[in-house]
């Protein structure tokens, strides 16, 4: 599923860091949670080619289902909701 890399701030030895948000199917979610570091960065490799360099693994991995809300109304008296404001979802 559609992975993101988000930027954090740099180690303090000045190593970049990023944090990964991957969606998986429910179904896949346990067996990619159990993956080695080796195997999981070996198959973000495949994914993203080169595009950062070489990919270390440095923290836990966990796992949240993923949600859809929407508000009941969007507009009222002298007030809309537009785009985001409206509803919630995962970030990708």
């Amino acid at each position: 599923g559609p992975f993101a890399l988000l930027p954090m701030r740099d180690a303090a030895d000045g190593t970049h860091r990023s944090s990964l948000v991957w969606t998986v199917d429910e179904k896949d979610a346990a067996g990619t949670l159990k993956l080695s570091d080796r195997a999981f960065v070996a198959e973000l490799d495949k994914r993203m080619g080169d595009l950062l360099g070489r990919i270390t693994a440095v923290g836990p991995r966990a796992s949240f289902p993923l949600g859809f809300h929407h508000t009941a109304r969007i507009t009222e008296h002298r007030l809309a909701l537009v785009g985001a404001s409206a509803h919630g979802i995962h970030p990708i």
